[in-house]
């Protein structure tokens, strides 16, 4: 899967945010659709 030139990941809920950010590491995902309260979470573990 990493081979792929996109990798796009739907999700939403605070819940997720650990799979997410796991799936973002391990070079999944390019592109990411998702919720401002996941999303605010994401940034403020890059700060």
């Amino acid at each position: 899967m990493r081979e792929k030139e996109m990798g796009m990941l739907v999700s939403a809920g605070r819940d997720r945010v650990p799979a997410v950010r796991a799936a973002i590491k391990g070079g999944y995902v390019t592109h990411l659709a998702t919720c401002s309260a996941s999303a605010q979470m994401l940034l403020e573990d890059t700060s």
